[in-house]
């Protein structure tokens, strides 16, 4: 009886029930007597449940995660069901903040709106957008021609929410280490100092995915109010968007109401779109007049299928590819072609550690290389070349595999 008690107790099989051994299966290790007694439950401080997709039907506040102490969540990331904290998805990416040592005892705070606007970073919701005064002092010092580039967080964000604010996240120069996806946007585009200027775009995407949804099409209209103040101001200033998930959206959503030439590019990150809504776009003078990138990764399928179940009979999403043409390109992160291509203009990007994450299209490292070329020296990275040498050569890769298949067929025959 010992031996057998020792037996589960040492591999997490057997006993009562199979819930055990389930727990050992996803990394949680054997639930001993002992863990049991110390484990404490907190929430999880970026939303979501212990699933990854948990929370994306419903409204409701994030389920509980289990972990063995809150210094746990504070400087390890919180908990993922699929592996301890040191094999999560953060670590097999290479996100830097969440390898970053933090004191125990306390975690540094988020970065202000202060502190953001002195190195090139404006903080803007779509509820409140900036004034003119705002938007000319926020330009002041910058060289002629810098961007300024809006970025636009995805679901489960919220300004008006403290626990779940974008600008103390994603859209921070100094985000919070309490989650394994707070990776700095504009610090990693290359944004502060006299680069550009980097606005932070705040819209509420919480609750359902359809109330999001709908959210992200009125935030559009907003941010597209915005981008006609930004050109009121500085007319000849280019104006790049880049987005995630939703926020990809919200960037296309505001198209439609603006002139050609408004938007120079757009990079939309894992996007939350339909093709069939994104060919609309495209016929309105500022989407025929913008350039679009659009990343995509077989990680980020799962998502994609959530998203048609979700809202069905709206066709495929951007994630199938777009539509196509001279001003579009569909950069495939998970293909090798892709990678070498890139790898062959410099930009050096780590293939994806993971099978199924929705944000590997920020985490991986080496993408924001990319992204930073792209919205910083367009004119250094023109489409067509990004085309011929990530597109062009899956095509190239396709005919000597199909010549290689026939020429294999025919000699079978013969």
């Amino acid at each position: 009886m010992n031996r057998r008690r020792a037996f589960r107790q040492r591999t997490g099989r057997g006993g009562s029930g199979r819930l055990p051994g389930l727990f050992r299966q996803i990394g949680h290790g054997p639930f001993t007597p002992s863990r049991r007694r110390a484990r404490s439950r907190v929430r999880r401080p970026c939303g979501g449940g212990p699933f990854p997709f948990s929370g994306l039907f419903s409204g409701g506040r994030p389920a509980p995660v289990v972990a063995r102490n809150p210094v746990q969540i504070a400087t390890r990331g919180p908990a993922r069901p699929w592996g301890p904290s040191r094999s999560s998805a953060a670590f097999r990416h290479g996100a830097v903040t969440a390898t970053t040592p933090v004191c125990r005892k306390a975690v540094r705070s988020p970065c202000t709106t202060s502190c953001g606007a002195g190195m090139g970073l404006l903080p803007v919701n779509s509820g409140a957008l900036p004034d003119a005064g705002r938007l000319r002092s926020a330009l002041e010092g910058l060289p002629r021609g810098a961007p300024v580039v809006v970025m636009i967080h995805g679901f489960k964000f919220d300004p008006d929410s403290e626990a779940h604010d974008p600008h103390a996240h994603i859209l921070s120069l100094r985000p919070r280490r309490d989650c394994w996806k707070a990776v700095s946007w504009p610090r990693h585009l290359g944004l502060s100092g006299k680069a550009g200027l980097a606005i932070g775009f705040g819209w509420p995407a919480r609750g359902s995915i359809w109330r999001a949804w709908a959210e992200a099409g009125r935030a559009g209209r907003r941010l597209s109010q915005l981008v006609e103040r930004l050109r009121e101001v500085a007319p000849d200033r280019p104006v790049h968007l880049i987005g995630h998930s939703l926020g990809a959206r919200v960037a296309l959503a505001a198209l439609p109401g603006l002139p050609a030439g408004a938007v120079g590019r757009l990079i939309l990150i894992s996007a939350a779109v339909f093709r069939a809504e994104t060919m609309r776009v495209l016929k309105t003078p500022a989407g025929r007049a913008a350039e679009i990138v659009n990343v995509t990764g077989r990680e980020n399928l799962v998502f994609d299928l959530l998203l048609r179940a979700a809202l069905p009979h709206r066709g495929p999403t951007l994630g199938r590819g777009g539509p196509g043409g001279t001003r579009w390109l569909d950069l495939k992160l998970d293909r090798v072609e892709t990678l070498a291509g890139l790898r062959d203009l410099g930009f050096r990007i780590r293939p994806a550690g993971v099978r199924i994450c929705h944000w590997s299209g920020y985490l991986r490292p080496g993408v924001f290389s990319l992204y930073r070329a792209l919205v910083l020296k367009p004119e250094r990275t023109p489409l067509a070349v990004l085309h011929l040498r990530t597109v062009g050569r899956q095509e190239d890769e396709g005919r000597r595999s199909g010549a290689a298949r026939s020429r294999l067929v025919l000699s079978r025959a013969s």
